[in-house]
C-alpha cells in the first residue's frame, strides 16, 4: 500500500516525460533459531501431572456421585423396589470400567495425536495397561472412600485433598 502511495506521489510531482517508479523488494525479518527449548520435552518434565489429572477427575466425579446417592438414601429406595445389593455394586463397577476405558483411550489418543515420544516409542498395550489399571485403581479407591465419608461435602474435601496431594507429590518427587 505504501509503495502505491509513493509511486502516485512520484507520478504527480515527478517528471512527466520520463516515467519513474519506485521498485521495492521485500524480505521477511531474519529470525534466529530459538535454542532455549532445543531437545526439551514437556512430557519428560511435567507429563506426570497431566497424566494424573484425568484419572483423579474420574475419582472425584465417581466419589461425588456415589456419595450423593448415599446422602439421598437412593440405595434403600432401590432395595424396596427389589434391586439387590449385588446389582447396585455391579452397576458402579461397570460405570467405573467404562470411565476408565474412556480416560485411558483419551490419554493414549492425545499422546499419539501430539506425537509425544513417550507414546510413540512404546507399545500401545503398555500404555493401555498402565493408564487403565491406574484409573481403575483410583475409581475403586473412590468406592472405598465412599464407605468412610458421610456427606458429599466431606467427600469433595477428601477428593480435592487427594488431588492436591497428588499434584504436590508429582511436583516435588
Amino acid at each position: 500500500m505504501k509503495i502505491l502511495v509513493d509511486n502516485s506521489i512520484v507520478d504527480f510531482y515527478g517528471d512527466k516525460t520520463n516515467k519513474t517508479y519506485i521498485n521495492v523488494k521485500t524480505q521477511s525479518y531474519p529470525q534466529t533459531e530459538f535454542r532455549f527449548f532445543e531437545g526439551f520435552d514437556i512430557v519428560d518434565q511435567q507429563g506426570g501431572i497431566y497424566f494424573f489429572i484425568a484419572p483423579i477427575i474420574t475419582f472425584i466425579v465417581l466419589l461425588n456421585e456415589i456419595t450423593t446417592e448415599k446422602e439421598k438414601r437412593l440405595r434403600q429406595g432401590l432395595s424396596v423396589v427389589g434391586v439387590s445389593h449385588f446389582t447396585y455394586w455391579l452397576h458402579w463397577i461397570i460405570l467405573a470400567v467404562v470411565y476408565a476405558l474412556i480416560v485411558t483411550f483419551s490419554i493414549i489418543a492425545g499422546g499419539h495425536l501430539f506425537n509425544f515420544k513417550v507414546f510413540t516409542r512404546a507399545p500401545i498395550l503398555v500404555h493401555f495397561v498402565l493408564f487403565f489399571v491406574f484409573t481403575l485403581a483410583m475409581e475403586f479407591f473412590a468406592l472405598f472412600v465412599y464407605t468412610l465419608v458421610p456427606t458429599v461435602k466431606v467427600a469433595n474435601t477428601v477428593g480435592y485433598g487427594i488431588l492436591l496431594l497428588g499434584i504436590v507429590m508429582q511436583l516435588f518427587l
